[in-house]
């Protein structure tokens, strides 16, 4: 199981993704990974608390080390975790 938020999301395994939040995560992929964090590209689909659906393809645009994650979709959503 995943420490934390970044660890879960760049080292996405769909059982580990799965078992962290077994009742919300339903499948994840690694698109695209390279040593630039930033242009990694990832698939997740979750259903949060039974109601908000993600299923999206997501690039990291932004990252700072355990602090901050910033991630786009490609229809340009955004989603920020941690501060700047």
């Amino acid at each position: 199981m995943p420490n934390n938020i970044y660890d879960c999301i760049l080292n996405l395994d769909k059982e580990k993704f799965i078992e962290w939040h077994p009742t919300d995560h339903m499948i994840s992929k690694i698109i695209k990974q390279s040593p630039a964090i930033k242009r990694n590209i990832f698939y997740f689909n979750e259903l949060i608390g039974g109601k908000y659906k993600i299923d999206h393809k997501w690039q990291i645009a932004d990252f700072k080390k355990k602090k901050m994650l910033l991630m786009k979709t490609q229809i340009n959503h955004f989603l920020r975790i941690g501060q700047k």
